[in-house]
């Protein structure tokens, strides 16, 4: 059963590998990478891992019942990164439960919560954003209409996080009968 886990895993990464590289031209590489100002990577550097460290903190503050270490909070976030960037559907929020509730940090279920919560944080910031600018510039209809549909999405989001937290009995009531 081990060998065949590591062999679909080496199947999978090549076929992933192949669905990322098809449509690369490699020849264009050495002409792309000459545009790089190397000036500037330190600074994306720093800055990176200043929004990195943030979103530790937050997420500490998110899960302050829970006595996570710091340094196991931000190895989530970075394999969070990581499977978000190589699996679609951002799978890395999955594998940050996992990897905290594996440890037995917390459990698999609170630590979700908490990136669901986390998520739904991050939305709230870009719906406001986007209000300011709506507010402050004239913008195209496409725009608008984006900026209402993410409002209504963020509304619903709200309204079924706050059904969860104060009204577990009709839940518990639907999952039931499913």
């Amino acid at each position: 059963m081990k060998h065949l886990k590591k062999i679909l895993g080496l199947l999978l990464s090549v076929v992933f590998l192949w669905l990322a590289l098809r449509k690369v031209e490699f020849d264009r590489i050495p002409a792309v990478l000459g545009t790089i100002r190397p000036w500037l990577l330190p600074f994306l550097v720093v800055s990176m891992t200043c929004e990195h460290l943030g979103r530790v903190v937050r997420w500490r503050v998110i899960l302050r019942n829970h006595p996570i270490p710091f340094f196991n909070l931000y190895a989530g976030v970075i394999l969070g990164y990581l499977f978000n960037n190589i699996l679609p559907a951002r799978a890395g929020e999955f594998a940050r439960s996992i990897y905290l509730g594996r440890k037995g940090l917390a459990s698999i279920s609170e630590v979700f919560g908490s990136v669901v919560t986390e998520r739904f944080l991050d939305g709230i910031a870009v719906v406001t954003m986007l209000a300011v600018l709506l507010a402050r510039f004239d913008l195209p209809p496409l725009v608008r209409t984006g900026m209402f549909s993410a409002v209504v999405f963020y509304a619903v989001v709200l309204g079924v996080i706050l059904l969860l937290q104060f009204r577990r009995v009709w839940v518990d009531v639907v999952v039931d009968a499913v």
